[in-house]
């Protein structure tokens, strides 16, 4: 203010939620593991994505749950559903925490390139 004139500012934040995406050899994750995977910023689930499973790992997204309803995925384009899936509330850098589902292949992966999309 400059006595005679009042200034004022306004903005608006969206908070946004992060998605997880890996592989890992182990069949359950800790919410520390889930941490150290790739992770990105988003406000959906589609994603498409590529994993490299030599030695014999599992693919993994961890999405938040409001994002969940209705998900399927693709591999090599086609229809995959040997997925399974488990409730997690995972506690983010900040110690926020977010109800979450992890989606894992039902089964170790080999393939050096295996490309998966969440619908």
């Amino acid at each position: 203010s400059d006595g005679k004139n009042t200034a004022t500012r306004s903005t608006s934040l969206a908070f946004r939620y992060k998605r997880y995406w890996g592989v890992s050899t182990k069949d359950t994750l800790t919410n520390a593991d889930i941490l150290a995977l790739s992770k990105e910023l988003t406000t959906g689930r589609t994603q498409s994505r590529t994993f490299n499973c030599s030695g014999g790992k599992y693919f993994y997204f961890v999405i938040p749950t409001e994002y969940c309803s209705g998900i399927s995925f693709k591999v090599g384009g086609l229809a995959f559903s040997d997925m399974q899936s488990s409730d997690i509330t995972l506690t983010n850098e900040s110690g926020a925490s977010v109800a979450c589902k992890v989606y894992r292949s039902k089964n170790l992966q080999t393939g050096s390139a295996i490309s998966v999309e969440v619908l």
